[in-house]
């Protein structure tokens, strides 16, 4: 029902078995809070995350430590920037942030979380200050957002998770089709009715893309349905053939026995031992704008750490 002064929109698409807080096994969540309440809560929240160091103009990357692994892990991400280790991955991280483009903080915290603050630069800080300035103040999007609050919520969430899909692989099963025995992706969003923000959103896309379909969206105040599939074999032949992957990822996360040993699965395969499968992000813009995702995959680490012919 559409609360007084709001509106409203949901979107739902059911694959499979039906999927709820009994039965979900994994999820990857997404909440974006438009509006000052919303970024001072979340700007409350991590600053307390990290023993009360500044976060503005920051990404905080949360990590839950394995058992006992908290220092590990925490070392083993420091050796990620700071160029101490040497396959390629670690190189182009290394290279950013060594030449100033970002700066880093690691922090260990409560939970057997280590947390990971990056922020832009030297190279780069004056430049993304007065760019980020120049957006929210020039377009009129802080003076919009100080006495709104919008949310939009993207859920994607599964019965089944990694592991499930491990053994899947076993009897020929693709983890795709693991996936679509039981996934649920469900869209809210929430805004006053006659939102400033929106419409300052449409004046900003209008400008940069004057002839953006995008702006089809605005005749939709409020939606609200659900599409349900019993398997990924009944949905649309064209979304069929756009989800169809390659062979070589039909076992993903898998590795390849050809990678095996590689300096990138070595390095992957000692950072999956350390850590749990749940990790969450958080970007927050002081006034305008709260963003955080949680990821929750559990098997994943195994998967990986597991090659295939």
């Amino acid at each position: 029902m559409q609360a007084a002064g709001l509106n409203t929109s949901r979107i739902g698409i059911n694959i499979g078995a039906p999927v709820d807080e009994s039965n979900e096994k994994s999820a990857i969540k997404i909440k974006v809070g438009i509006g000052k309440a919303c970024a001072d809560a979340q700007l409350s929240e991590t600053k307390a995350l990290i023993g009360g160091a500044e976060v503005g103009l920051s990404a905080l990357l949360s990590f839950v430590a394995s058992p006992g692994k908290q220092q590990e892990l925490a070392t083993l991400i420091d050796d990620l920037f700071n160029g101490k280790l040497q396959n390629k991955f670690s190189k182009d991280i290394s290279q950013v942030a060594l030449s100033g483009m970002i700066s880093y903080s690691i922090y260990q915290t409560d939970g057997n979380r280590v947390v990971v603050q990056v922020k832009p630069g030297a190279l780069t800080e004056d430049m993304v200050t007065q760019s980020v300035t120049g957006v929210v103040q020039g377009f009129g999007v802080e003076a919009a957002t100080s006495a709104e609050k919008s949310e939009l919520t993207i859920n994607a969430s599964a019965g089944v998770d990694f592991h499930d899909a491990l053994e899947g692989h076993s009897t020929g099963l693709s983890t795709l089709a693991t996936f679509g025995k039981s996934f649920k992706l469900e869209i809210n969003a929430t805004s006053p009715t006659d939102s400033l923000v929106e419409k300052k959103m449409w004046e900003i896309v209008s400008q940069f893309q004057p002839n953006s379909p995008l702006g089809l969206f605005k005749l939709l105040k409020t939606i609200d349905f659900d599409v349900t599939f019993r398997g990924i074999d009944e949905l649309p032949a064209d979304l069929q053939r756009r989800l169809k992957i390659s062979k070589e990822m039909e076992k993903f996360p898998q590795t390849p026995k050809s990678r095996e040993g590689s300096e990138e699965h070595l390095f992957f395969k000692q950072l999956v031992e350390l850590m749990e499968p749940q990790i969450d992000i958080y970007a927050t813009l002081e006034n305008v704008v709260a963003i955080h995702a949680s990821i929750r995959t559990p098997g994943w680490g195994k998967t990986f750490i597991t090659v295939h012919d």
